[in-house]
């Protein structure tokens, strides 16, 4: 890193007491220690398994000339069956448990319901699914246009406690973008959106607040990594929908404060990058970005199927615009990335606060520790994240 960068910071910045609460409970969807456990059992078995079947062979000629024992080769050829399938599944699911306890993607019970209904294998459950005991957790369907050739979409919404559509008070709009490839329903199960909003909102750490996860995914020859591009290929407008149909339908749909100031786009990973692009282009619609593990740039792939010419490619370029860049609007931004991540992820990160700063906006960088690049970092980047938006509106206000 150059001595010109910013230096991150590691500590934490919220009570004790309120990380203790931010953390989901029933956890055994990501322990380390079950996940041993269970992989331990399931190799015991498959060994076990294999001695038994070899012992089986080395008796086969005696017991041929034994007929009164005719069943019993059967019996033990079924239990060691059953043994290696046993000791097969739990290892399996060791692995599977400490990979998710690794990448937090699916940290509760309430999580995996929440990525079900999301693939569409359930219904969204009343009770509100993901953690939230006293906001509300609700899709909304946008329609999709013609246009924009994005299909119709469910957003995901958390409605902040005590909401009253036909009260008269008016919420600040939180928007997350999820990664690739991902659902928007990740950010109300991986992100932990729902317990962390209302964890913050109790403890009168961030107003009430909506919270809105649309789809970015595209159908198009650029398949579903579309990094909220315009395409120039024939492909989805996706900024487009994202600014314009999105933004629209929440505004008409729910009690917003319909401003740049109480708007803000967040996202992860190359979400987090295109929460950073379109917050840059788009000075007028949002107040305050929050960028979770970004990138500087879209990427090889979506920029050769989604874009046309490498000026297109250098105006969605953060790292290559920004140090040029007009700001018509002060942009506050969030930045926040895992200690662990790769070290040219690290570098660029630093570069684009860097850059920021040299503007004269206001930047906030972090770094995790023990993180890398996962759901888990973002979901504890969040709740900084959020307590920073919240502290840039009541700046304005």
């Amino acid at each position: 890193m150059g001595a010109d960068l910013p230096t991150p910071d590691t500590d934490p910045a919220l009570p004790t007491d309120v990380l203790h609460q931010l953390q989901p409970t029933g956890t055994y969807l990501t322990s380390y220690p079950v996940a041993v456990g269970l992989a331990v059992v399931g190799v015991a078995g498959i060994v076990w398994a294999v001695v038994r079947a070899r012992r089986a062979r080395r008796r086969r000629p005696e017991r041929r000339a034994r007929s009164d024992d005719a069943r019993r080769p059967r019996r033990y050829g079924w239990a060691t069956a059953g043994l290696a399938v046993v000791g097969t599944l739990s290892l399996a699911l060791g692995l599977a448990i400490g990979v998710n306890a690794y990448v937090g993607y699916v940290p509760t019970w309430d999580a995996a319901r929440v990525q079900l209904v999301g693939l569409g294998l359930t219904d969204l459950s009343p009770r509100s699914p993901g953690g939230a005991h006293r906001g509300q957790v609700r899709t909304l369907a946008i329609p999709g246009t013609a246009a924009e050739q994005m299909e119709d979409q469910d957003a995901w919404i958390y409605l902040p406690p005590g909401f009253d559509p036909d009260a008269s008070t008016r919420y600040p709009v939180v928007y997350l973008v999820h990664g690739s490839p991902d659902e928007p329903s990740s950010w109300f199960a991986a992100g932990r959106v729902p317990r962390t909003m209302d964890v913050l909102i109790r403890r009168g750490l961030v107003d009430p607040m909506i919270v809105v996860a649309p789809t970015v995914n595209g159908t198009g020859p650029g398949g579903l990594d579309t990094e909220c591009l315009d395409s120039t290929k024939g492909g989805e407008q996706v900024e487009t929908y994202l600014t314009t149909t999105v933004v629209e339908a929440i505004d008409s749909t729910y009690p917003t404060l319909a401003d740049r100031e109480h708007r803000i786009i967040g996202g992860m990973s190359s979400g987090g990058f295109c929460a950073l692009n379109v917050g840059l282009r788009h000075l007028d619609l949002y107040g305050t970005v929050l960028g979770i593990e970004p990138y500087g740039n879209p990427g090889a792939g979506p920029e050769r199927t989604m874009l046309s010419t490498q000026a297109e490619v250098d105006a969605n370029t953060p790292t290559t615009y920004l140090p040029t860049m007009t700001f018509t609007h002060p942009l506050p931004v969030f930045l926040d990335s895992g200690e662990d991540a790769p070290q040219e992820a690290l570098t660029t990160v630093r570069q684009i606060a860097a850059d920021l700063e040299a503007q004269g906006q206001t930047v906030e960088l972090r770094e995790e520790p023990g993180q890398a690049h996962t759901w888990s970092m973002a979901a504890i980047a969040l709740p900084y994240g959020l307590v920073f938006a919240h502290e840039q509106m009541a700046s304005d206000g």
